[in-house]
């Protein structure tokens, strides 16, 4: 009887065992913004995006639903309210909230662009105007790249630090245009002042076009410490759902939309950031929010 017993409860937990281990599937959604983030620059890219998601959801088990805002304060305001399970933000949002992010999330995660895990700014201009940088700004034209939250503060930053104002108190016009590539052409061309681009996109350039370095030079550059934008799922995702996207990132180009992201933004890679990594960022972001409450 001993013996029947035993085995009866072998029999039990190796059937609660596997249906455990097959009650692997999830729902999940995910947020992102239509502004101010790498992936809120193309509509391409944020269509690849969902494939891609709903794909290896599929493959899992799974299934994710992606929802679009229109800016970061709906967005996190549904996260805070575990409407939705993983959002992604750019950076002044994610420091300028840090504190309670961190209390509601965890496995904070970004893409790495180009050659680089983190990215660095260039200012540049046409050396025949002899131009001297931030601190010559007032009445001036500079080209930057829309939705690239990274540049704007950096113009900003710079310009509180240099002349003690915004920008936008100094120059005559900020041009926005599609990509880099069209704002350092028209400083090449000389329709421009000034152009703030990523490294990436500079040292693309000078592979197209070696010429570039003879009539544009590089004014300053920014330290290499940025991102494109953090993401990050809440503590009460789905378990399954946090494990299937990063073992799907591992390998971006094996699934649908993977390969158009790959394509469309120069991704290498997903990864997870540690917090230890965003210690600079965090320093440049205080400073950077202290600089503009003192000169509003």
């Amino acid at each position: 009887m001993k013996i029947i017993f035993i085995l009866l409860l072998t029999i039990n937990l190796l059937s609660d065992s596997e249906v455990n281990f097959k009650d692997d599937s999830f729902n999940s959604i995910y947020g992102v913004t239509t502004e101010g983030n790498l992936l809120s620059r193309f509509k391409d890219s944020r269509i690849a995006l969902k494939a891609w998601l709903e794909d290896i959801a599929k493959i899992y088990k799974g299934n994710v639903t992606m929802k679009f805002y229109d800016s970061s304060k709906p967005l996190y305001k549904d996260f805070t309210v575990n409407k939705l399970d993983m959002i992604i933000v750019d950076l002044p949002f994610f420091f300028k909230n840090k504190d309670d992010i961190e209390n509601k999330s965890h496995h904070l995660w970004s893409m790495i662009i180009g050659e680089h895990k983190f990215d660095q700014l260039y200012l540049v201009a046409n050396k025949s105007k002899n131009l001297k940088g931030f601190k010559d700004l007032k009445n001036k034209t500079i080209a930057i790249k829309k939705g690239n939250e990274n540049i704007k503060i950096w113009l900003e930053k710079k310009s509180y630090e240099e002349n003690k104002k915004s920008s936008n108190k100094l120059l005559k016009n900020i041009r926005i245009e599609k990509k880099d590539r069209t704002a350092l052409l028209r400083v090449f061309f000389g329709k421009t002042d000034y152009a703030i681009v990523s490294k990436n996109s500079w040292n693309i350039m000078l592979e197209l076009n070696p010429s570039f370095k003879n009539k544009i030079e590089i004014l300053d550059m920014s330290d290499n410490i940025f991102l494109p934008f953090i993401g990050f799922f809440s503590k009460k995702a789905n378990i399954n759902s946090i494990d299937t996207f990063f073992k799907a990132s591992n390998n971006l180009s094996e699934y649908e939309g993977g390969k158009q992201i790959v394509e469309l933004l120069n991704i290498r890679s997903i990864y997870k950031v540690p917090n230890n990594t965003l210690i600079k960022l965090e320093k440049y972001y205080k400073e950077y929010f202290k600089l503009k409450e003192s000169y509003k």
